[in-house]
């Protein structure tokens, strides 16, 4: 038997853990996002008669947005700043399980990351733009 079939026979568990642990990964961050984007947001939708109330009493589009948005990015700074220490904390306890990754990938942490302030970001900003665009009268109105 070549070594080749050996070597692929010895390390097919292997592989088929690897690939099931990277898709539930996957599954997990879209989840995670997903989560995210609907809880930010339920957020913003709920606040349009106090933003409402702000851009009667005088405050611009771009203030309103920037407001919402810089909330949302301070909430999943704050989750970051929590999540990822325990991120690593979990990796290392799952070290000897990985093959060639160091438990520090700060790759993986980096898309990690930025996908989730991505989805802030839009999670956020959809909502006000479209909670700036009414008219003040019609989200007083709402409540």
């Amino acid at each position: 038997m070549p070594l080749e079939v050996r070597l692929a026979r010895g390390i097919s568990n292997d592989r088929l853990v690897a690939r099931l642990t990277m898709t539930f990964s996957v599954v997990a961050l879209l989840l995670a996002c997903l989560g995210l984007y609907g809880t930010i947001s339920y957020g913003v939708t709920r606040r349009i008669t106090e933003l409402g109330v702000r851009m009667a009493l005088g405050a611009a589009r771009a203030d309103v947005l920037w407001l919402v948005i810089r909330e949302a990015s301070i909430l999943v700074l704050a989750g970051a700043l929590v999540g990822l220490p325990l991120a690593y904390a979990a990796s290392r306890s799952v070290g000897s399980l990985l093959y060639a990754v160091p438990p520090l990938d700060l790759a993986s942490y980096a898309l990690a990351a930025t996908a989730l302030f991505t989805v802030a970001g839009l999670a956020a900003f959809v909502p006000a733009h479209r909670a700036s665009r009414i008219d003040p009268m019609v989200a007083l109105r709402k409540h």
